[in-house]
């Protein structure tokens, strides 16, 4: 599946060969690669799914799809695993930008969440007390602290211990993206169209993904 939504996004880009080659394996060596082979959990499906919800908003923009779609992946994300809320101001964003020319799309959708989200209450399929209640266990267990460490953390969220291993991990995962960045921000940013909507998203989506890797506690997973 990873691979078909990748050839097929590769083939719309109008560009020429050799950069569409180079992106393609720039996307599939990726870290999140790893997921392919031999991980049992459910991170590869959320992957892909992520994967496709970026790239179906590549099409609403690029080329005038419909918001349903993207709708629908950002769903199946959330339902895979609930950190996915870290996508819903990327998603708030898409629904705001095109609001002048889908009027009746984003009216429709948002009308849909709306009245689901009451009726998985009224249906008690989620319960507010239960939903509380794994928020507040994600914040104390999941979230670092600010300033203050307790037995449970190895450090607070601005330790330079933190920041080490941050910094690790993130050179770790995506080192050629950082390195893309940097040279993009220091030699082509008058290339760049600050104001186009679709950076606009990747930069959200990515700024808010940035965010959510500096104030989760990973445990083992940064000595790893």
């Amino acid at each position: 599946t990873f691979i078909t939504i990748l050839y097929f996004f590769i083939r719309s880009l109008e560009s020429q060969s050799v950069e569409k080659i180079f992106l393609g394996l720039f996307v599939f060596f990726s870290a999140g690669s790893q997921f392919f082979f031999g991980y049992v959990e459910l991170y590869v499906f959320y992957y892909v799914f992520i994967f496709a919800y970026i790239v179906s908003v590549w099409y609403v923009f690029e080329r005038d799809f419909t918001l349903i779609l993207p709708t629908i992946l950002f769903g199946f994300i959330y339902t895979l695993h609930t950190t996915s809320i870290f996508f819903l101001p990327s998603f708030l964003y898409l629904l705001f930008s095109k609001y002048k020319e889908k009027k009746l799309e984003v009216i429709f959708i948002s009308g849909i969440l709306i009245l689901g989200f009451f009726a998985l209450i009224g249906f008690k399929i989620l319960k507010p007390a239960v939903l509380i209640e794994r928020i507040q266990n994600e914040i104390n267990y999941n979230i670092l602290p600010f300033s203050s460490k307790d037995d449970f953390f190895p450090y607070s969220l601005f330790s330079p211990s933190h920041a080490i291993d941050w910094m690790n991990a993130i050179l770790l995962i995506s080192p050629f993206s950082i390195i893309l960045a940097i040279a993009n921000l220091l030699f082509f940013r008058h290339l760049i169209r600050w104001r186009n909507p679709l950076f606009v998203f990747l930069l959200i989506s990515s700024g808010f993904s940035i965010l959510f890797t500096f104030i989760i506690h990973s445990g083992l997973g940064m000595a790893r």
